[in-house]
């Protein structure tokens, strides 16, 4: 939903997130669970401006494109038909 609006995000280490964080120009960081909350402030922090414009446009057009309800929707429906075959 952030990068929906273009809004750059913090993502912990799950594969879902890393699937996401493979998307190039797309603004999101990854850290790992066991990452200490300071560290994490520390990176959100250095992150703060670290972002271009192209970055933040491009990860609206991958959640328009890729991650939208209706392309899940698909993508899930390939995948259960696969898997019925």
């Amino acid at each position: 939903e952030s990068l929906s609006i273009g809004t750059p995000v913090f993502l912990s280490d799950i594969s879902p997130h890393l699937e996401i964080s493979k998307i190039p120009y797309v603004a999101c960081k990854i850290f790992a669970l066991t990452c200490s909350t300071r560290k994490l402030s520390s990176k959100i922090m250095d992150a703060a401006d670290a972002y271009s414009h192209k970055e933040i446009i491009h990860s609206i057009k991958v959640v328009e494109s890729e991650l939208s309800s209706g392309s899940m929707s698909l993508k899930y429906q390939a995948i259960y038909l696969k898997a019925c075959l």
